[in-house]
């Protein structure tokens, strides 16, 4: 009988996940990088299977990030974590790329500052609540 996943395995896989998809980087590739197949990286995504402290520095190599990224904002309690999850799987999502990549086109900074504000502005109303933003 297969226990299930730990909660810290799926939330390092969770990390590789996002920071792969920001990074622009396929399963395949990362797979390549790395030396396992992308059904390997899949199951390290989902948390499955459990990566080693040696694979992690290989994956987070072949990313060239900071292998500590993985545990950045790392919380072991499941319902706290909701939100961030949330925020992650947008953050990697088709929209939310789109938006980044559209955002940091834009070279003018008060533009950006206005339009953070702007989008801050509709989502604490939306929310009912009322507040200025930094």
């Amino acid at each position: 009988m297969k226990s299930q996943p730990h909660n810290v395995d799926i939330q390092v896989g969770k990390k590789i996940r996002n920071q792969r998809m920001i990074s622009g980087i396929s399963q395949s590739e990362l797979g390549d990088r790395i030396g396992v197949t992308f059904q390997q990286i899949q199951k390290y995504e989902k948390g499955a299977n459990r990566v080693s402290a040696s694979r992690l520095v290989e994956i987070a190599n072949a990313m060239s990030i900071d292998v500590r990224s993985f545990f950045d904002e790392f919380d072991a309690s499941t319902s706290s974590n909701d939100n961030q999850a949330a925020k992650d799987e947008f953050v990697v999502s088709r929209q939310g790329l789109q938006l980044n990549a559209a955002f940091l086109s834009i070279k003018n900074e008060a533009v950006r500052t206005r339009l953070l504000k702007l989008v801050q502005e509709i989502a604490h109303s939306e929310a009912g609540t009322s507040r200025d933003a930094d």
